[in-house]
C-alpha cells in the first residue's frame, strides 16, 4: 500500500513538472502560434513544391550537358576495315574506355522557356498568397479563442458581484422569514432561492465555455493539454482602432486580399501557359557541341578519317540546329486547354471582384452595428444599475419586495453580460473585417 503510494507521488509529481507555463499577451500569443502552428508547416510544403517548380523552368534556360561513359575489358582486334581478327585469349583482353559529352544551349523557342518561367513564378506568388490566407484565418481564430477566454474572466467577474449582493438579501430574508416579521414572504425567500441557483448555473456554463477557449487556443498554439496559459491582459478590452470610410478597406481589400490576389495572379500564371504550349507548336533552335573519345590498346587504330572506328577516336565540334516535334493535333489540343483554363479565371473575375467589395461592405456594416450596440448597452447598463441599487436599497428599508430585487439585479448582470459579449463580438468584428480585407487593422497588433 505504501509503495502504491509512494508511486502516485512520484508520477503526480513528473506530471506537474511537466506542465509548463506560458504567459502571452494577444500579440505574443499570435507570434507564437505563427511559430509553431502544424497548419502553416504543413502549408509551406505546398509553397516549397511551387518555389521548386520555379527553379526548374528556370533551368530550361540552361545548358544542358548529356554524358555517356563506360569502362569494360575486351578482347584484342587487329586488323582494318577489310580485314580483321578476334584474339579472345585471356592473355590479350585489355581495357575499354568510351566517353561520348552533347551539351545544348537553347537560342529561341518562341516563347515557350519564358512562358514556363513566368507562368511557374505567378503559381509560386498563387501558393505565396494561400499561405497567407491560411495565416490570416490562422490568426482570426486565435483572436475568437483569446478574446472568448478573456470574456469568461470578466462574466466571472460579473457573476461574483450577483452572488455577493444576492448572498446579502438572501441572508436578509431568511433572517426575517425565521423570525415571522411579515416584512418576508416564502413565495419572496423561494424567489431569492431560486435566484442563487440560476446564478450557479450561469457559472457552470461560464466555466464550461472558458475551458473549451482554452483547450482550442492550446491546440492551435500546438501547445499540450497540461499546459498552464495566462494572459497579460487582465480583462477584455475595446480594441480603439479608429475606423475609416468603407471605400478606404474596399481599397485595401483590392490591394491584399489573398484570393483577389491569387486570381490575379493565376490569370497571369495561365496567359503565360497559353504563350509556352504555343510555342511548343514551333522549332526549337539550339546552339550545342559534341564530345566522343574512345581508347583501346587491344584494339588496332584505322588511321583514316573516313573510316567509324569506335575503339580508338577523338571527335569534337560545335553547330547550330533546331528540333521540331511536328504533332500539330496533339499541340493544338493543348493550347485549346490551356486557353480554356485561362477563360475561365478571366469570366471569373468580375464576379469575384463584385463579391468581394459586397463582402467588404458587409463586414464594414457589421462592425458599425456593433460599434452602435455598444454604446447602447453602455447606457443600459447604467440605467440598470441604479434600477439595482434602488432595489437592493428599498428591499433592505421594506419598501421594496423581492421580485423587484431579483428584477432589478438580473437586468444589471444580463446587461453587463450582454455588453461584454458586444465588446467580445466587436473586437472579433474588427477582426473580421481585417480577414476580408486581407491586412491587419487593429493598431494594437504587431506580428
Amino acid at each position: 500500500m505504501k509503495k502504491s503510494i509512494v508511486i502516485a507521488i512520484c508520477l503526480l509529481a513528473t506530471f506537474s513538472l511537466s506542465a509548463k507555463e506560458y504567459v502571452f499577451s494577444l500579440n505574443e500569443c499570435i507570434q507564437f502560434s505563427l511559430k509553431n502552428s502544424s497548419e502553416l508547416k504543413s502549408q509551406k510544403g505546398s509553397l516549397k513544391a511551387a518555389e521548386g517548380l520555379h527553379d526548374w523552368a528556370k533551368g530550361l534556360a540552361y545548358p544542358k550537358l548529356q554524358l555517356f561513359s563506360f569502362l569494360t575489358m575486351d578482347g584484342e582486334r587487329t586488323g582494318n576495315a577489310i580485314l580483321s581478327e578476334r584474339n579472345w585469349t585471356l592473355s590479350r583482353w585489355g581495357p575499354y574506355y568510351n566517353l561520348n559529352a552533347t551539351l545544348l544551349q537553347p537560342l529561341f523557342t518562341w516563347g515557350t522557356i519564358s512562358g514556363a518561367k513566368e507562368a511557374t513564378r505567378n503559381l509560386r506568388l498563387v501558393e505565396r498568397e494561400r499561405y497567407r490566407e491560411k495565416k490570416m484565418k490562422l490568426i482570426q481564430e486565435i483572436k475568437t479563442y483569446y478574446y472568448g477566454h478573456l470574456y469568461v474572466k470578466r462574466i466571472h467577474q460579473v457573476l461574483n458581484f450577483g452572488f455577493k449582493n444576492l448572498n446579502g438579501a438572501l441572508e436578509y430574508a431568511r433572517k426575517e422569514f425565521a423570525k415571522s416579521s411579515g416584512k418576508i414572504t416564502r413565495p419572496d425567500l423561494s424567489r431569492l432561492e431560486l435566484g442563487m441557483l440560476e446564478l450557479k448555473k450561469f457559472r457552470l456554463e461560464a466555466d464550461k465555455m472558458g475551458k473549451l477557449a482554452m483547450d482550442a487556443l492550446k491546440v492551435k498554439l500546438g501547445l499540450p493539454r497540461n499546459a498552464t496559459i495566462k494572459t497579460r491582459e487582465k480583462y477584455l478590452a475595446l480594441d480603439m482602432t479608429k475606423i475609416k470610410p468603407l471605400a478606404e478597406y474596399v481599397k485595401i481589400a483590392y490591394k491584399y486580399y489573398p484570393m483577389w490576389r491569387q486570381l490575379k495572379y493565376g490569370i497571369k500564371a495561365r496567359n503565360a501557359q497559353v504563350k509556352a504550349v504555343k510555342g511548343q507548336a514551333l522549332p526549337i533552335f539550339y546552339v550545342g557541341a559534341i564530345f566522343n573519345f574512345a581508347w583501346s590498346p587491344q584494339s588496332d587504330k584505322q588511321d583514316n578519317s573516313f573510316l567509324n572506328d569506335p575503339y580508338n577516336k577523338l571527335d569534337f565540334g560545335a553547330a547550330v540546329g533546331f528540333q521540331w516535334s511536328l504533332d500539330f493535333w496533339s499541340t493544338k489540343g493543348k493550347i485549346k486547354q490551356a486557353e480554356g483554363e485561362r477563360d475561365k479565371l478571366v469570366k471569373l473575375k468580375p464576379f469575384a471582384r463584385d463579391g468581394l467589395k459586397v463582402q467588404v461592405k458587409q463586414a464594414y456594416l457589421d462592425l458599425i452595428q456593433k460599434k452602435k450596440l455598444l454604446a447602447n448597452l453602455r447606457l443600459a447598463v447604467k440605467i440598470a444599475r441604479k434600477w439595482m441599487i434602488f432595489g437592493l436599497a428599498g428591499y433592505q428599508l421594506g419598501t421594496t419586495k423581492s421580485k423587484d430585487v431579483l428584477e432589478g439585479l438580473t437586468s444589471f448582470l444580463l446587461k453587463r453580460k450582454e455588453y461584454y459579449e458586444a465588446l467580445m463580438n466587436y473586437n472579433l468584428a474588427l477582426g473580421k473585417l481585417g480577414l476580408v480585407t486581407g491586412k491587419e487593422l487593429s493598431k494594437n497588433l504587431v506580428y
